[in-house]
């Protein structure tokens, strides 16, 4: 299993850098191509054609190259980056904690169908069978240890190499898709299949999960309407609607660092007091 392990992060990383690095240097090098292909034309601006973009562009190795340390230097340092595995991290651990999510009535109702459709399956499976399957989820070795990992190897082997699968074929396919959003999906399928929610903490799992799933909708269709936003701004105002919108962009930034530091800080300070855990009344098990 630590063979498949480590095969499978050099995996996942290669998926990963051949999407991401796609869409972090796709738009730039599209627009250095687009003023390139304008200023050799020699014509007006205002009747030139980008069919240009509708061929393949050959972008120099060089910028590759650049494009991916910026990536590894941004992930190493990035606080944002953390954030967003301690999240998956934390939604998909075995053992029980402080959780980072309250519970909604949505994620009470959907514990309550999901604990319901447990129980009616139970009542139906012979002990037999239900006393084998208990004993492959048998987590005593985990519970002895100090400090317990988040999931045992089988679960990472399985998030990794369906996660880094997924996200190859999907790029091979040119499907638009986001890495992060496929790997945190995959490790909340996983820990559900592996009994990670039980009664205790089912429903914090669950309103993290949609919390996640929202602020990506939510993120697709804010950036829809602001770049929409942008564009008349910038077609009406010239080069006085972009120095605003980066003056504003530059103000956003700085606000939003500020209070993900802040978040950060406060949810440090939690989790370094004495674990305490509120079960939901919700009966039965997930």
């Amino acid at each position: 299993l630590k063979i498949i392990v480590l095969a499978g992060t050099l995996s996942l990383a290669m998926a990963f850098s051949s999407n991401d690095l796609v869409n972090f240097i796709g738009v730039p090098i599209a627009g250095i191509e687009s003023f390139l292909s304008w200023k050799d034309a020699g014509v007006d601006a205002s009747t030139f054609s980008m069919t240009v973009l509708s061929t393949k562009v050959l972008t120099p190795t060089s910028w590759l190259l650049l494009a991916g340390l910026i990536m590894i230097i941004t992930l190493w340092y990035s606080r944002k980056a953390k954030s967003v595995t301690e999240t998956e991290i934390n939604l998909a651990r075995q053992h029980e904690g402080h959780e980072r999510f309250k519970p909604h009535f949505i994620a009470h109702g959907i514990v309550r169908i999901g604990t319901f459709f447990a129980n009616t399956v139970s009542a139906i499976i012979p002990w037999r069978m239900k006393k084998t399957i208990t004993e492959r989820f048998d987590q005593s070795k985990l519970k002895n240890t100090i400090d317990p990992p988040a999931f045992d190897l089988i679960r990472a082997s399985v998030n990794l190499t369906v996660a880094s699968m997924l996200i190859a074929i999907a790029t091979s396919m040119k499907l638009p898709l986001s890495t992060t959003y496929v790997s945190f999906m995959v490790a909340m399928g996983t820990s559900l299949a592996d009994k990670a929610w039980g009664n205790g903490s089912a429903v914090y799992r669950v309103s993290g999960v949609l919390n996640v799933i929202g602020g990506w909708f939510m993120t697709a269709l804010i950036a829809f309407s602001v770049a929409g936003l942008f564009a008349v701004i910038i077609y009406h105002f010239d080069l006085e609607g972009v120095v605003g919108l980066l003056l504003l962009g530059g103000i956003i930034i700085f606000k939003f660092s500020k209070i993900h530091k802040q978040s950060r800080r406060n949810w440090s300070k939690r989790n370094q007091r004495k674990p305490s855990f509120r079960t939901p009344e919700v009966s039965g098990t997930i």
